[in-house]
């Protein structure tokens, strides 16, 4: 009989010296009883602890009597397993031929050769014998299952018994299944990308970069530019492990094998630029090896021709320890470099010619401006010499007219110069509509009497209304649609000026006229440069761009223009722009009742010079000012302004940018300049529409000491004003209790 763990000895001739009484063999007896009882509580925590395990394993043990072929023993994670009770497992499943109703049907035959064999192969090899198959269990799982089998034997090396164990590797299978199916999409992915791809060995990269860290190198960027010899090395390390045809293609490759010989002679094509490229790419990789990098570069292909490459490359997810799998993805990028080479020097051409252009119109426009002056001048003077006949003073008045007109292409041509290069700015600030119509109709007055034509316009939905707009640019664009519904109207025909407000925020102008109308299939290009649409071939005056302009000044100025004409009855023209509400505050009680406060402060005042060519922002600065306790003088221009500064003493300037004869920039200039004198310094504050960052630092480029943008806040404006006053600061009446 076999025992296990168990070793008895036989006693024999042994003479007992000692004869225990009674009461020390009870004694004897309850000490065994203790130990015995200790014995087996530490028993059921092994097996507690073992049930534990077993279950966090998925693994099953079992014991099988193999002299009577039936099962001895199944663990309680066994039953599990098979998805059974460990009453059940007892039950039903004593002999081999019971298993057959566990196993998968497609795995029992090579189950049944596995069991033919386990016994004689677990005691041949002393090791145990494994084997994998699936079961079904009863709730229609299918589970895989791994299976190990060891032996016992008798004193004559006959198995009388088996134990082994079974576990639950389903998750296991599911996981290997899912790597292979990543990794044959990885593989198809790698081998079909249009771009060229290639996986490299960066293992001895790493090592070696192990050690420098633990050397204490801390700039590993530094340390592999600082020594170049050092970092080839590295690279000679490298091995390429996989490429794609793409990247074989790339370089001119026929093979693989002829790919690779020249990548590891690396003597070959290594200079300079590569341990830019390498330096970077292993020190990004040293940095964290989750990134990628990503660059552009020159390679060599095989025949030694250059070719320009963006490569990224990055770690494979999972080798982050060892960079066994280092991916990259090379894209031909020569075309692409080659049309950008192209177009910068297209673009330096055009800008050359552009410029060129500029300069060409700038003299010409000198150069015929100069005699047309004359020509002008001296036309005029025909109307008050009373010697001319009259005659000689019709003749003369047509010289005038067709100098003017000149006059007037001349700045069209120059305008749409300006705009094509992109010179021409405007000021965009709240204009009154109703002030730039009727200027306009003024101009054109006299034009349309001659035709005949009447011009209808009710001023009323038009009064008080403020659009945001350059007030110099929008009356140009009035008087070229005006100019226009006169011109290619029918003679003794009318023009009505009518409005709408149907979009939030917007207001609508429209120019009616009862000409001819235009051809739906000629509106697409009534807006292209020196296209008349045919109106070249008859007696109307024009060039063709006048309305190129007007478009372009109003979409400057933030707005948009369209047409609607119809056949034999004549065209509106939309000009749509932004409508601002008033500005302007109007005082209310609480200034009355701050009037002590004003008194206090009336003396302290620094004296101010305000430089605004707009009347509407002059009222409203006006207003403002009053209501923080301030009064000022005031100029319509830069010039005007320079003048008041020369002759009066002023301590602070507040002053628009966009002005006529002199802007804000000039006018700060100038001041600066003459400051160096005796006078004593000007704090200049610049109000100013344009509140781009490179506008206001212009402003202090120039001089400006502070810079309020549009549309002005009044706690701003006192607060401005406060902290540049050389006397002392506005009384602070609150931010609400002042003004509406």
């Amino acid at each position: 009989m076999l025992y296990h763990g168990v070793n008895i000895i036989k006693s024999e001739n042994i003479d007992l010296d000692v004869t225990l009484s009674h009461a020390e063999l009870l004694g004897e007896i309850a000490v065994l009883r203790e130990k015995l009882k200790s014995a087996k509580k530490q028993s059921e925590i092994e097996k507690y602890r073992l049930r534990l395990i077993s279950k966090d394993l998925k693994l099953g043990f079992w014991e099988w009597n193999e002299v009577e072929h039936r099962a001895v023993d199944y663990s309680e994670e066994h039953a599990f397993i098979l998805g059974l009770s460990p009453e059940e497992l007892i039950s039903q499943y004593q002999t081999v031929n019971d298993w057959a109703k566990v196993v998968h049907p497609n795995d029992l035959e090579e189950f049944n050769q596995n069991i033919a064999i386990s016994s004689q192969t677990s005691l041949k090899t002393g090791d145990g014998f494994s084997y994998e198959y699936r079961i079904i269990r009863p709730d229609g799982q299918i589970r895989h299952v791994k299976e190990t089998e060891h032996v016992t034997v008798n004193s004559g090396g006959e198995i009388i018994s088996s134990f082994g164990t079974l576990q639950d590797i389903t998750e296991f299978k599911l996981t290997v299944k899912a790597l292979q199916q990543s990794e044959e999409s990885y593989s198809s992915l790698f081998f079909n990308l249009p771009l060229g791809t290639q996986e490299e060995d960066y293992s001895s990269v790493k090592k070696n970069l192990d050690k420098l860290l633990k050397k204490g190198v801390v700039n590993i960027k530094a340390y592999l530019q600082g020594n170049p010899e050092f970092l080839v090395n590295l690279v000679k390390g490298i091995r390429c492990t996989k490429v794609n045809q793409a990247l074989l293609n790339m370089h001119g490759a026929d093979s693989e094998q002829e790919f690779n010989e020249e990548e590891e002679d690396v003597d070959k094509w290594w200079n300079d630029g590569w341990v830019d490229y390498f330096s970077n790419e292993i020190s990004a990789f040293a940095a964290n090896s989750s990134a990628y990098h990503e660059t552009e570069r020159v390679d060599t292909r095989i025949d030694s021709s250059r070719i320009e490459i963006r490569s990224i490359t990055s770690v494979v997810p999972g080798y982050e320890e060892n960079w066994e799998r280092v991916l990259s993805i090379h894209e031909d990028i020569t075309d692409r470099k080659k049309n950008e080479t192209d177009l910068i020097e297209a673009k330096i051409v055009a800008e050359r010619a552009s410029q060129a252009k500029t300069q060409f119109l700038s003299s010409m426009s000198h150069e015929l401006r100069t005699p047309l002056n004359a020509i002008l001048g001296f036309s005029q003077l025909f109307e008050y010499d009373k010697t001319v006949s009259k005659h000689h003073r019709s003749n003369a008045l047509e010289i005038n007219r067709a100098g003017k007109y000149l006059m007037t292409l001349i700045d069209e041509v120059l305008d749409l110069s300006r705009i094509e290069s992109g010179s021409l700015s405007v000021s965009v600030e709240p204009v009154p509509l109703l002030d730039i119509i009727n200027q306009s109709l003024i101009w054109v007055s006299d034009m349309a009497s001659t035709r005949g034509i009447s011009i209808d316009f009710d001023a009323l939905p038009f009064t008080d209304v403020l659009v945001d707009a350059d007030a110099l640019r929008l009356k140009q664009v009035f008087l070229n649609l005006l100019t226009n519904a006169i011109k290619y109207n029918r003679q003794g025909g009318r023009i009505t000026i009518i409005c709408d407000r149907n979009q939030k925020g917007k207001f609508s102008i429209g120019v009616s006229d009862t000409g001819s109308g235009i051809e739906a299939s000629q509106l697409d290009d009534l807006f292209q440069p020196f296209n008349r649409l045919g109106a070249e071939l008859s007696s109307v005056e024009g060039t063709g761009i006048g309305l190129v302009i007007t478009k372009q000044l109003v979409e400057l100025m933030k707005g948009s223009i369209w047409v609607d004409s119809t056949t034999g009855k004549g065209s509106t023209f939309w000009v749509i722009l932004n409508e601002i509400e008033p500005l302007v505050p109007t005082l209310d009680r609480s200034v009355d009742a701050a009037s002590d406060k004003l008194d206090l402060v009336t003396s302290s005042c620094p004296p101010i010079l305000v430089a605004e060519d707009n009347i509407i922002n002059q009222a409203l600065m006006r207003v403002q000012l009053e209501i923080i306790g301030y009064k000022a003088d005031y100029a319509l221009n830069g010039l005007e302004a320079l003048e008041c500064w020369r002759k009066g003493k002023y301590d602070i300037l507040l002053t628009d940018i966009n002005m006529p004869k002199i802007d804000g920039y000039e006018l700060t200039r100038t001041i600066r300049l003459e400051e160096k004198g005796d006078k004593e310094k000007l704090f200049i504050i610049a109000i100013s529409a344009n509140a781009m960052e490179s506008d206001i630092q212009q402003c202090f480029d120039v001089g400006v000491d502070a810079v309020i943008s549009k549309p002005v806040e009044l706690e701003k404006l006192r607060e401005t004003l406060a902290q540049w006053n050389p006397k002392k600061p506005a009384v602070d009446f609150g931010p609400t209790e002042d003004y509406d």
